[in-house]
């Protein structure tokens, strides 16, 4: 009976770290160097991409001759609404390729993006609906 391998996503650093990449040391610094060596011969590529989706933007705005409504219609027309959600919706995809490929140039100059640490808000203020007391 064949087993399904799960692929799984760890973060350097974690308990499951050391299972991944079992050969180096997750913190050495010949690791590091392998892995950044890698990320830099990726950067000619990354800077075709960010050419490639200039262009497509500019192949959308061609298609369209730069306009995201029909002249002659009134905006609110069926086919004008049309028009905008396709037009806009393929420059939607265009920024969504523009900041992966954003990411993948930030990590090819080493430079890690963490999600998800936001501060909290209003973090050192009083909390809602609670009451200072003066001695």
């Amino acid at each position: 009976m064949k087993e399904k391998q799960k692929s799984e996503h760890h973060e350097a650093g974690s308990p499951a770290d050391d299972q991944r990449n079992s050969t180096t040391e997750p913190s050495s610094a010949a690791n590091h160097t392998e892995i950044f060596d890698g990320l830099r011969a990726l950067r000619p590529s990354i800077l075709k991409m960010f050419a490639r989706i200039e262009r497509i933007t500019e192949k959308v705005d061609e298609a369209f001759l730069g306009q995201p409504f029909w002249p002659n219609l009134p905006p609110d027309a069926p086919a004008n609404r049309r028009r905008f959600k396709a037009y806009i919706g393929l420059h939607e995809e265009a920024v969504r390729l523009f900041l992966r490929t954003q990411e993948l140039w930030l990590l090819a100059h080493g430079i890690q993006i963490v999600r998800g640490q936001h501060p909290r808000r209003g973090a050192g203020r009083r909390a809602k609906g609670s009451r200072q007391r003066h001695p």
